[in-house]
């Protein structure tokens, strides 16, 4: 299945709202490596177990 859920807390979100799932540490935003902390796995198995009919869009300078 392909389905995603996120708790983002109490802050609400709609539709068009930018939400980062991978960002960097130093804006204050979960980096892969977090996600895998709170899994109890690794980063590279946070970021391969994402199936390849999600769309993918990078944002930024930087992003190869």
């Amino acid at each position: 299945m392909d389905q995603f859920v996120l708790d983002i807390g109490d802050d609400p979100a709609r539709a068009g709202d930018e939400v980062v799932l991978f960002g960097e540490a130093a804006r204050g935003e979960p980096t892969a490596f977090d996600w895998a902390q709170a899994a109890d796995t690794i980063g590279y198995e946070i970021v391969t177990r994402i199936g390849a009919r999600v769309p993918r869009r990078y944002v930024g300078a930087g992003v190869r």
